[in-house]
């Protein structure tokens, strides 16, 4: 079964592909630039009714902060809780 944070990921114009891997579902957004660390080390992944994004190094660059908040934009919209770390970026959403 297809959790609901899922389905939006997979209908959201903001992800260009969707990549399951063991338990999780790992995200790639729009505006992915392989030259940039930030964008590089962003993770984005589903695992059940969570998803999860880290940025270990580096800033992301706007393209893909964009995608990224358009994704969590919609989460939000459809109910989903963000819980937050000490910035922007670093978070969880329950939905």
């Amino acid at each position: 079964m297809m959790s609901k944070i899922l389905e939006i990921a997979k209908n959201s114009d903001h992800v260009s592909r969707v990549s399951p891997w063991k338990d999780r579902v790992y995200l790639s957004l729009e505006g992915f630039d392989a030259s940039v660390r930030g964008d590089r080390n962003l993770k984005v992944w589903i695992k059940g009714d969570i998803l999860t994004v880290e940025c270990a190094n580096g800033s992301p660059t706007s393209g893909i902060l964009a995608s990224l908040h358009g994704l969590t934009d919609a989460i939000i919209a459809a109910g989903g809780e963000r819980k937050g770390y000490s910035d922007s970026i670093n978070a969880t959403y329950t939905l």
